[in-house]
């Protein structure tokens, strides 16, 4: 019943991901910094929905430890190391979401302080963070396989 429920809550989240990056791409080019960061969101939202639909994790925090469970009922088809590397994929996904939060503060930094620089300058600065912690779990989590 639980596999379910979350199969069914990815399905819902993906679908609002998608209809959120239709209406984005419908609406007028406007040059406005503030587009970047909702896409972002929005890809990886409905790449957290993915996981969600096929994995089905489960978060525990049990004495100061955070575990990850998946009930993945491929898993049993696809070869350990797939398995691994996708696991592997989806806690950097699911970390991406708290990474993303200082990338759009950043930004709202910027437009409050009126920095003189251009808006690639902007945007690079303030998803350096976010793409730096990326590359680092990534890495971290794919020598521990």
């Amino acid at each position: 019943f639980g596999i379910t429920i979350c199969c069914l809550d990815g399905i819902s989240g993906l679908m609002l991901n998608l209809i959120l990056l239709r209406s984005l791409g419908k609406t007028a080019r406007a040059e406005n910094l503030y587009r970047v960061p909702i896409y972002v969101s929005a890809i990886q939202g409905g790449l957290l929905c993915i996981v969600l639909i096929v994995f089905c994790p489960c978060h525990i925090f049990r004495d100061g430890t955070f575990i990850i469970a998946f009930f993945n009922p491929l898993s049993p088809l696809l070869p350990r190391k797939l398995c691994d590397v996708i696991l592997v994929f989806a806690v950097v996904i699911a970390t991406l979401m708290w990474t993303l939060i200082p990338a759009i503060g950043v930004l709202q930094l910027f437009a409050l302080s009126r920095f003189l620089w251009n808006a690639a300058k902007r945007l690079v600065l303030a998803f350096l963070f976010t793409t730096l912690c990326s590359i680092l779990i990534a890495m971290r989590s794919l020598l521990e396989i």
